[in-house]
C-alpha cells in the first residue's frame, strides 16, 4: 500500500508546474516583456525584438543561448526594480550587428559564469558603447566579455563586483568606470581600465555671487586641455568627465592628477587651483566654487597610501606599520588624517611634506577610506583615498607571491612542489617524463631533457624501455658467446663449434696422409692447428689446414699416433690410430700371402667372369676409404691419362643404417642384414678425384668400383 502511495505522489509532482523543466516563454517575434517572475533554462532563444524586464519583473536565464537580432533593433533593458539573473549562458548577436544592453538604476543584475559578446558600437555615447551598468551592487562573476566595443561601463554606481572574469578583444576599453565608488575588481584579466569622475567648477566673486564670462581653462598633469571656455550667468561650466587613471597592461599606466584650474577675468585677480580628482572627492566637488579673488589654494598630493592600492602584510613596515605621506603645492601649517573614525596628525617633514607611520596590525581585512585635511590660517583642502588592507595576509592571489610559489588557503605564500617538472608563473610545468615508466615500452626517458626517446638497439630487441637479449644464447658477434662458440649473425644465435678429424683407415710408416678437419655441420675448417703426436717417442709436429680443411702430413714413425685439431672458438677434435712399420717382414709376408690369395683365387674361381683382383691393385684407379664416427669418405682418383666413363661405385652398410650423403645413392637390399649403396660417376678426367661423403650408423670394410666390365676393390 505504501509503495502505491509513493508512486501516486511522484506522478502528481511530475505533472505539477514546479516539477517541469523551465521553458522560455518568448514566441520568436516582437519584444519579450517580463513583468512577472520567469525562469528560462536549457534553451536557445532567437530574439527578434527587445528583451525588457519591467518594474518588479524577474527573469532568470540558466544555460541559455540568447541570440539578439540587431537588425530588428534588438536589445536588452532592465528597468528600475526589475531583476535579471544570467548563469551559465551566452549572449551574442545573431546578425553580426551590435546590440545594446542597459542595466538601469535601481535594478538588480547578476552575470555568473557566462559569455557576453557584440555589445555596443559608439565611442561618444556611453549608453551605446558596451554593457551599460547604472545600478549599484551589480555583479559580474566568472564571466567572459569579449568582442564588444567596451567590455563593461559602470556609471554612477557603488559596491559593484567584478571577480574571476576575463575581458579581452574589446575595441576601445575593457572596463570604463565613471563616478563609481567601492568597485571591487579581483582575480580578473583585463588589458585596459579607465577611472573617470565628474568635475564641476563654479566661479563666484568674494561675495559669493556667480561671475559671468570668467575664462576657465582646465588641464591635466600632462598639460592636456580638458576644458576651455567662459562661464554663463550661473557661473558654472558644464560638468566635465575627467580621468583619474588609465591602466594599460600592454603599455604604460597614466595618472592624470592633479588637475589645474585657471580662472581669469578683467577687473578681477586671477586664481589658479590644483585639484586631485579621486574617489568620493569627485562627488563632493559638485558646485565647487573657485573664488577668483583668492591668490592660491592648497592642492594635496597623496604619496601613500596609493589610491585603490592593496596592502598585504609584506607591504607594511615591520609587517605592522602603514606609511601615510602627503605633499602640498604651497606651504601648509598642518595636515591631519581620519581613517575608520581614527583621527590623527601627520608629522611635518617640511612645510610642504607631512608623514606618519600608522600601526594597522589590529585592523581587520577589507577596504578603507582615508581623508587628509591640510591647511594654514587662510585656507585648507581635503582629499580622500581608497585602499584595501590585509595586515594578517601574505597574499590574496598567486601574483602576490614569488614566481615559484602559490597563494595557499591560509593566504600564505607556499613554495610549489613539482615532483616531475618545475615551477613557473605560480604553477607546475610538468615534464614529459622523469622516469622510463612514463614513456612507451619502446622508449626511454632522457632525464636531462626530460623527453621520451626511441630506444636504439645495435644488438638485441627493445623490451621494457631497454635493449635486451631475448634468449640466453642470443648474439650479434663472437664476443657475446662462450668460449668454443661462434655467433651466427643471421639467426643471432651462439653456435657450439666442434672439430672432427678424418684420417685414412690404414696407414703405413713413410706415407703422407691426408687429414681432413670438419665442423659439426661437416663443413671444411680452414686454419685449424693439427698436432701429430707419436706416443712411443713423444715427438710432436704441428700443421695447419688449408682452405679445403686439408692438411697433408708425412707419417715418420710407427706405432700409436694421436692427431688433434684445435682452433679458437671450437672444441678440440682428436683421433688416434696405429701406424704399420715400413719394413715389418712378417707383415710384408702376410700382405704378400693376402695379395697372392686375393689375386689367384678370384682368377681361378671367376675366370669366366673376367674379374681380376690384380687389376684393382695395378689398375687405372686409386681407391681409398676413411671412416670417423658416423662419417665415411670414399675417394676415387683416375690414375690414367685418359677419360674414364660410367663408373659404378658400390659400398655396403648395415640394413637401414644409411642416414644421408652429399651425393644421393641408389639403395638396394642385399639380405636381411645388409643394404647396398650405389653411385654412378658419369665421367672422370685424368688425375681427377671424386670424393663421396656419407653418414651411416655402421660400415663394412672396403668398397668397389665397376666400369668397362671389370671390378676394382678398395
Amino acid at each position: 500500500m505504501r509503495a502505491w502511495v509513493l508512486i501516486l505522489l511522484f506522478m502528481v509532482l511530475a505533472v505539477s508546474p514546479g516539477f517541469a523543466v523551465a521553458q522560455c516563454t518568448y514566441t520568436g517575434t516582437g519584444d519579450w516583456v517580463i513583468n512577472t517572475s520567469e525562469t528560462c533554462a536549457d534553451d536557445i532563444v532567437d530574439l527578434n525584438g527587445n528583451l525588457i524586464v519591467e518594474n518588479i519583473g524577474n527573469l532568470t536565464l540558466d544555460n541559455v543561448t540568447l541570440r539578439v537580432n540587431a537588425t530588428s533593433n534588438g536589445g536588452i533593458r532592465i528597468e528600475n526594480n526589475g531583476s535579471l539573473y544570467i548563469a551559465d549562458s551566452e549572449i551574442n548577436s545573431s546578425s553580426g550587428f551590435a546590440y545594446l544592453f542597459w542595466v538601469n538604476p535601481g535594478s538588480n543584475f547578476s552575470l555568473e559564469d557566462s559569455h557576453v559578446h557584440k555589445v555596443g558600437y559608439s565611442s561618444t555615447d556611453l549608453g551605446r558603447s558596451g554593457l551599460y551598468i547604472l545600478s549599484s551592487n551589480s555583479k559580474i562573476n566568472g564571466s567572459v566579455m569579449t568582442n564588444n566595443y567596451m567590455g563593461a561601463v559602470l556609471k554612477d554606481t557603488s559596491g559593484c563586483l567584478v571577480n574571476n572574469s576575463v575581458f579581452g578583444y574589446n575595441v576601445l576599453y575593457d572596463l570604463f568606470l565613471l563616478s563609481s565608488e567601492n568597485v571591487l575588481i579581483t582575480n580578473t584579466n583585463y588589458n585596459t581600465l579607465v577611472r573617470n569622475w565628474y568635475l564641476d567648477v563654479k566661479v563666484v566673486d568674494t561675495g559669493g555671487s556667480p561671475v559671468q564670462n570668467a575664462g576657465v581653462v582646465i588641464t591635466d598633469v600632462y598639460n592636456s586641455v580638458l576644458y576651455s571656455g567662459n562661464t554663463p550667468s550661473s557661473g558654472s561650466i558644464p560638468t566635465q568627465i575627467v580621468k583619474e587613471t588609465f591602466e594599460n597592461k600592454s603599455g604604460s599606466d597614466r595618472n592624470y592628477n592633479p588637475y589645474r584650474i585657471n580662472v581669469t577675468k578683467s577687473g578681477y585677480l586671477g586664481n589658479v587651483t590644483y585639484v586631485n580628482v579621486t574617489g568620493d572627492l569627485l562627488k563632493n566637488m559638485v558646485n565647487r566654487e573657485v573664488n577668483i579673488t583668492q591668490n592660491v589654494s592648497i592642492a594635496i598630493t597623496v604619496k601613500s597610501p596609493g589610491n585603490n592600492s592593496v596592502y598585504l602584510k609584506s607591504d607594511l613596515v615591520n609587517d605592522t606599520l602603514l606609511g601615510l605621506e602627503v605633499e602640498t603645492n604651497v606651504n601648509a601649517s598642518y595636515c591631519d588624517y581620519m581613517i575608520d573614525s581614527i583621527v590623527g596628525s601627520l608629522s611635518e617633514i617640511n612645510p610642504r611634506n607631512f608623514k606618519k607611520y600608522l600601526n594597522v596590525s589590529a585592523f581587520t581585512n577589507g577596504g578603507y577610506a582615508i581623508t587628509f585635511l591640510c591647511g594654514d590660517n587662510a585656507t585648507e583642502n581635503t582629499i580622500k583615498v581608497l585602499f584595501s588592507l590585509y595586515p594578517k595576509r601574505e597574499c590574496l592571489m598567486d601574483g602576490d607571491c614569488a614566481d615559484d610559489e602559490e597563494c595557499g588557503g591560509d593566504y600564505e605564500c607556499v613554495k610549489l612542489s613539482c615532483t616531475c617538472g618545475y615551477a613557473s608563473n605560480h604553477q607546475c610545468v610538468y615534464y614529459e617524463c622523469c622516469a622510463d615508466n612514463a614513456c612507451e615500452e619502446t622508449e626511454f626517458c632522457d632525464t636531462v631533457q626530460h623527453i621520451c626517446k626511441n630506444v636504439q638497439c645495435d644488438c638485441g630487441v627493445v623490451r621494457n624501455h631497454q635493449c635486451v637479449f631475448p634468449y640466453s644464447d642470443y648474439c650479434c658477434e663472437n664476443a657475446h658467446c662462450d668460449e668454443n662458440q661462434t655467433c651466427d649473425i643471421i639467426n643471432h644465435k651462439c653456435v657450439t663449434q666442434i672439430l672432427s678429424v678424418y684420417v685414412p683407415e690404414s696407414i703405413i710408416q713413410g706415407e703422407t696422409i691426408k687429414v681432413y678437419v670438419r665442423d659439426q655441420n661437416n663443413d671444411s675448417v680452414a686454419g685449424a692447428k693439427v698436432t701429430v703426436t707419436y706416443s712411443d717417442s713423444g715427438n710432436m709436429y704441428i700443421f695447419s689446414t688449408n682452405t679445403q680443411g686439408l692438411a697433408e702430413i708425412p707419417i715418420n714413425e710407427s706405432g700409436n699416433v694421436q692427431i688433434s685439431a684445435r682452433k679458437q672458438n671450437y672444441f678440440t677434435g682428436a683421433t688416434s690410430f696405429e701406424v704399420t712399420p715400413a719394413f715389418d717382414w712378417f707383415l710384408f709376408s702376410m700382405i704378400f700371402v693376402v695379395i697372392f690369395v686375393a689375386i689367384l683365387v678370384p682368377v681361378l674361381l671367376f675366370k669366366k667372369r673376367g674379374l681380376f683382383k690384380l687389376g684393382s691393385l695395378i689398375g687405372p684407379l686409386k681407391l681409398e676409404k676413411t671412416t670417423s664416427g658416423r662419417l665415411a669418405m670414399l675417394i676415387i682418383k683416375n690414375k690414367t691419362g685418359g677419360i674414364l666413363k660410367l663408373l659404378s661405385v658400390v659400398d655396403h652398410v648395415p640394413k637401414g643404417g644409411f642416414i644421408r650423403c652429399n651425393l644421393t645413392p641408389q639403395i638396394e637390399t642385399v639380405n636381411q642384414t645388409t643394404d647396398r649403396l650405389r653411385w654412378t660417376v658419369l665421367e672422370l678426367r685424368p688425375k681427377e678425384e671424386v670424393v663421396i661423403e656419407y653418414e651411416a650408423r655402421g660400415f663394412y670394410k672396403g668398397f668397389l668400383v665397376e666400369f668397362g666390365g671389370k671390378r676394382y676393390e678398395g
